[in-house]
């Protein structure tokens, strides 16, 4: 079974931050707008989902400990007054950078895990996208996953390698 142990603190970290990353480039990506209340309970809700997997791996990556630890490393690395394309950018090259570090370790040393992994970043993205809809007037209309979104899904699933 492959553990925290099992990776340097660098590869950790990325494993461990990727997930709320990857979150955040999606919501950030909608129309909707960062930080949406659904948007952030279905990242959050995706996040803890893990702790329940049949994956142990999963499960020790999302406990609450690393959690929030996760969101804090995402909270370090915004500020207060970035321009939308420079968080639009910081979050994408963040993205791109953390994932593929992340898969990568999990590839040279539990590819059972780098599968179970990228679906479940995958999904919490997807789930995100999912949350609220996008362009709509108060809740009415709009589309449910936008066109921004799904190319940031697209740009995840290339960092993970993932067709």
């Amino acid at each position: 079974m492959t553990t925290k142990t099992d990776f340097t603190s660098a590869e950790w970290e990325a494993l461990r931050n990727a997930p709320h990353i990857a979150a955040v480039a999606v919501a950030a990506a909608g129309a909707s707008g960062l930080g949406t209340f659904k948007e952030s309970f279905a990242a959050m809700e995706g996040v803890m989902a893990a702790q329940k997997s049949d994956n142990a791996f999963l499960r020790e990556l999302s406990s609450r400990e690393e959690a929030m630890a996760g969101q804090q490393f995402l909270r370090s690395q915004m500020s207060l007054g970035m321009k939308p394309q420079e968080l639009m950018d910081k979050l994408s090259g963040l993205a791109n950078e953390t994932l593929g570090t992340a898969v990568r370790a999990l590839n040279a040393k539990s590819p059972a895990d780098a599968k179970a992994y990228s679906d479940w970043v995958g999904g919490i993205a997807q789930k995100v996208a999912e949350a609220a809809t996008e362009g709509g007037f108060f809740g009415f209309g709009g589309e449910r996953v936008s066109a921004a979104e799904t190319a940031m899904i697209d740009k995840l699933k290339a960092a993970m390698n993932v067709a």
